[in-house]
């Protein structure tokens, strides 16, 4: 990417197979000294200027010190931008993600699943029809849903999980919900069944509000001392 292309002129060529991102330090990205107006350069109608606004000054490109080039390059290490970066990898491609923060961010720890390898590993496969926990669903959202939407995260949502636990061997994946784990599992992350083992004669259809057991709960990398332990207690 050479020094003269502008913002305004990339976010045009963002449609490209191949990215190129300039390693700078935050010093480099101070605006400009505009240039003096001539009369080629004078300022815009105020429509045309609020249309630009959103894109904020011009960087400046004098400080660069290494140009490196990616076949894909991904804003934003949420959930969302490391499943993007994870796949996009799987399949060859040279990889970058841009993040402000200092590390990846994941704002839930919490999800549901039905069947799939991990409730078979826990003894709770094929406890509810998918169809009963979908019907279930469409009712407490006043039918707002689409249920071809909700099927299809019955039927498959597993299958993502388990793509997401086997690039991490580390992670200790609890038998229980209240199983004690070691400072050690704690820090490289665990994965807790919620809600299991159940208490002895509970019977989803006898209550109000039921609990299907879909929900497992993972906690990732967090500073020692966090609340949760497996719901329980830590050895």
């Amino acid at each position: 990417m050479s020094n003269e292309i502008s913002r305004r002129g990339f976010l045009k060529g963002a449609a490209g197979a191949v990215g190129a991102i300039a390693v700078t330090g935050l010093a480099g990205c101070a605006p400009q000294t505009p240039a003096a107006a001539t009369p080629e350069t004078e300022q815009p109608s105020a429509g045309a200027a609020a249309a630009d606004d959103w894109l904020g000054p011009e960087p400046a490109t004098g400080s660069i010190a290494e140009t490196q080039t990616f076949d894909v390059v991904i804003v934003g290490a949420g959930l969302a931008g490391i499943c993007a970066a994870r796949a996009a990898a799987e399949e060859g491609a040279r990889v970058a993600i841009i993040e402000k923060s200092e590390s990846f961010n994941c704002r839930s720890g919490e999800y549901a699943l039905l069947n799939g390898t991990l409730n078979k590993r826990w003894g709770r496969e094929n406890i509810v029809p998918t169809d009963v926990v979908v019907d279930r669903l469409m009712k407490e959202c006043t039918y707002r849903n689409k249920r071809t939407i909700l099927k299809k995260w019955a039927e498959h949502a597993h299958e993502v999980m388990d793509w997401f636990i086997e690039a991490y061997p580390d992670l200790t994946i609890c038998a229980t919900t209240r199983q004690a784990v070691t400072q050690e599992q704690f820090d490289k992350g665990i994965l807790v069944p919620l809600s299991w083992p159940l208490p002895a004669g509970y019977n989803y259809a006898e209550e109000d509000f039921p609990t299907f057991l879909p929900v497992i709960h993972g906690i990732p990398l967090q500073p020692q001392g966090s609340a949760g332990i497996c719901g329980g207690s830590q050895s």
